[in-house]
């Protein structure tokens, strides 16, 4: 015989990450990334949820098509319209409207973490 669970009179809905994560699923894509960032909680191998029907506003974190290739950038509108790596060189690509050259596909809207490796992770300059 033993004591009643302390949550035994609360019951919830079960968590979905379907439901809690995609809100739009017509325009939601899963990318998992080979290098990820510690600084914005994106850890090497996460899967990020990427909402392309989503308007990107400043300081998004996006993935865009910048010569052919998928990146992840922080997008950034003013003083000027431009990309920011998320890495530690802080590396700043100015966007020209006019040029069209540059393709947003999505919004990043969660990212989600193997825990389970973390110490291989951990960045000993934080």
């Amino acid at each position: 015989m033993g004591f009643p669970s302390p949550a035994q009179d609360y019951v919830d809905n079960r968590i979905s990450l379907d439901r809690t994560c995609i809100l739009r699923p017509a325009s939601t894509y899963l990318v998992r990334v080979e290098e990820g960032c510690m600084a914005v909680g994106i850890l090497h191998g996460a899967i990020l949820v990427v909402d392309a029907a989503l308007k990107p506003t400043h300081g998004s974190i996006v993935v865009a098509v910048i010569d052919g290739a998928y990146v992840i950038r922080r997008l950034r509108l003013s003083p000027l319209p431009a990309l920011e790596s998320l890495g530690k060189e802080n590396e700043i690509m100015n966007i020209d409207p006019d040029e069209g050259g540059l393709v947003i596909f999505g919004v990043v809207t969660f990212a989600v973490n193997d825990l389970q490796d973390l110490e291989n992770h951990l960045d000993p300059t934080l």
